[in-house]
């Protein structure tokens, strides 16, 4: 008992001694390969387990992005693809379901797509070509979201309004006909080429997101093990019949 404070000074001195000897025999190999930007003392320093902190953090949040644009697929091609293609074909007027479907997802879009975009607009381990991209994505998709949203709605009370005036003639009667019916075809012609720019802009970037999370994924540190580990039980290599008899002869 009387060693017990001794005892427990040696032992941290020794963890403390290994710990540095791990840290700096890292810190050598990784500023000894040829791709490093960077001499040993920066990852000796506490900034690099920061940066390594970021960009699991990025990663992460591009990671949960890919799954959340995985999970609009489906009504996207409801509510944008097939919507665009009915304003495109039919002469008549969204029903009130449909209409109502599409602002549902428009206003998904803007009020939990649009701020996970800016979220990891807001991320340090961003960089600057990824950021231009993923800034354009952030401010059109909204931006095509309220035009949307807003002719659409315009044109129905409109519609409405004009359908409900009286006529006294036939002439009358005849001119408020065409009337709703050019009106109708020009906004139905006008929000199909929005729906189609915003299904656009959605599809590429969705198409975008993997291929940024693959090239994040190759300038992670931390990561790295576990993702080869998980890549080998994926695809597992079957050994030849002398390399397995090696084995069990170890």
């Amino acid at each position: 008992s009387g060693q017990i404070t001794r005892v427990r000074k040696l032992l941290c001195v020794s963890m403390g001694k290994l710990h540095a000897f791990l840290q700096d025999g890292f810190s050598r190999i990784v500023a000894a390969d040829p791709r490093s930007r960077f001499d040993a003392d920066y990852f000796l320093s506490r900034r690099f387990p920061h940066d390594v902190e970021e960009a699991e953090w990025l990663w992460a949040s591009v990671e949960e992005l890919k799954g959340y644009l995985g999970k609009l697929q489906d009504d996207r091609k409801i509510h944008l693809a097939m919507a665009a293609e009915t304003l495109r074909q039919e002469s008549t007027l969204p029903t009130d379901d449909e209409w109502s479907g599409v602002l549902r997802f428009l206003d998904r879009l803007r009020t939990e797509l649009t701020p996970r975009l800016r979220e990891v607009l807001s991320l340090r381990g961003i960089r600057f070509d990824e950021m231009e991209v993923l800034d354009r994505y952030a401010l059109e998709l909204p931006t095509l979201c309220r035009l949307i949203a807003e002719i659409g709605t315009h044109f129905r009370g409109l519609s409405h309004a004009m359908q409900s005036l009286p006529a006294s003639s036939p002439e009358a009667r005849a001119f408020a006909v065409e009337g709703r019916r050019l009106l109708r075809d020009r906004t139905n012609g006008k929000l199909s080429e929005l729906l189609v720019a915003l299904d656009e802009r959605l599809r590429d970037l969705e198409a975008f997101v993997p291929f940024w999370l693959e090239e994040i994924g190759r300038r992670r540190a931390l990561m790295l093990r576990p993702q080869m580990d998980r890549e080998a039980a994926e695809f597992p290599v079957d050994e030849s019949p002398e390399e397995q008899a090696g084995d069990r002869d170890t």
